[in-house]
């Protein structure tokens, strides 16, 4: 998948993929969660491997120029709610800008099939931005 975003105060910004499932099905929260597997912190597995190509570039006025280009092969746990769980793909800080965010999946995982997965760009909500320098 490929996005193009806005990004209009410099702090870090995480990246992770978004597993759903219906809330009120405990078989399939058994599914997906089996496909995401644990958290690194309680000694887990990953899960389903979903190794991915993380590209992002900075788009300006005499073109697009690459500041990542990086392969993600430890996609863990990262978080959960009601009716979703996100594996942790990275954090990086971006200054105000135009950037074109491109994620490719390396492999494929046919047992992922059915699950609807999204990439989510955010950040923390309690960070402060960030003084451009």
């Amino acid at each position: 998948m490929e996005t193009d975003l806005r990004i209009v105060e410099y702090r870090a910004y995480y990246f992770s993929l978004r597993f759903n499932f219906k809330g009120d099905d405990e078989t399939e929260y058994a599914r997906v969660k089996e496909l995401v597997g644990d958290n690194k912190e309680y000694g887990g597995d990953h899960g389903v491997p979903t190794p991915l190509k993380l590209k992002i570039s900075v788009i300006e006025p005499a073109g697009e120029r690459v500041i990542v280009d990086k392969v993600v092969s430890d996609l863990r746990l990262w978080s959960w709610g009601a009716d979703h769980f996100f594996k942790h793909i990275d954090y990086i800080k971006l200054k105000p800008g135009i950037y074109r965010v491109s994620v490719e999946s390396l492999q494929d995982a046919p047992e992922l099939i059915g699950t609807p997965t999204a990439l989510r760009i955010y950040y923390d909500q309690n960070s402060t931005t960030l003084p451009i320098n």
